[in-house]
């Protein structure tokens, strides 16, 4: 509307995400101390960062376990933290690439990862907190900043900082981990595919009406 649009051809839908990702959001998961707390991390920078953090992550508390996707970066990334598996066993999963990852955040408390819009956005609308552990300047400042906004979330300046972070959620029986779930379903980031398919089909039925 600032740049003179009319208001009232403006539509908000929300990002189209995968319509599965409603049933995450649905999908009732808690955390307690002595039970897994389950990490989802995407690996999408060097093979240096990737160890650095797994290792951080788990070191952090042995109550966490991390699944780790490695997406087209496998063969690049893998043979650097192989040992890694044999070292923490049970509680570090390594998959390469993988369409299931609507499978993968219901099951899992917490991803990390770059802030990429889809991913952010695939988040927001399974309602999982999340860590942004890299970002380009620019829009991906901003998916970081509507995390924070939400109260969901935010950047993480190393590996470090990832591991303080989690411990932090993970404190008080998981009350901070448990405040952004909780602040996540209440945004109710989700449904931008259906808005959209909603609005195409009104649209045309007022054209051939």
């Amino acid at each position: 509307a600032g740049k003179g649009i009319d208001p009232e051809k403006i539509r908000v839908t929300g990002f189209p995400v995968n319509p599965c990702l409603e049933a995450v959001r649905k999908h009732s998961i808690c955390w307690k101390p002595g039970e897994p707390f389950r990490v989802l991390y995407f690996a999408q920078r060097s093979f240096r960062h990737a160890r650095e953090e797994l290792e951080a992550m788990l070191e952090a508390d042995p109550a966490v376990y991390v699944t780790c996707i490695l997406g087209r970066k496998f063969r690049r990334i893998y043979p650097h933290i192989r040992d890694l598996r044999a070292k923490y066993g049970k509680r570090l999963t390594v998959r390469g690439w993988t369409r299931r990852i609507p499978s993968y955040l219901a099951v899992n408390h917490v991803v990390v990862g770059k802030a990429g819009g889809a991913t952010v956005h695939e988040v927001l609308a399974a309602a999982r907190p999340m860590l942004v552990n890299f970002l380009l300047p620019g829009q991906e400042e901003g998916n970081a900043r509507l995390l924070e906004t939400l109260g969901g979330g935010g950047h993480v300046q190393d590996a470090a900082a990832l591991a303080e972070a989690l411990k932090n959620m993970m404190a008080d029986g998981g009350a901070p981990w448990r405040l952004l779930h909780e602040n996540l379903l209440k945004a109710d980031m989700t449904g931008g595919s259906g808005k959209i398919a909603d609005l195409a089909l009104n649209l045309a039925a007022e054209r051939t009406n």
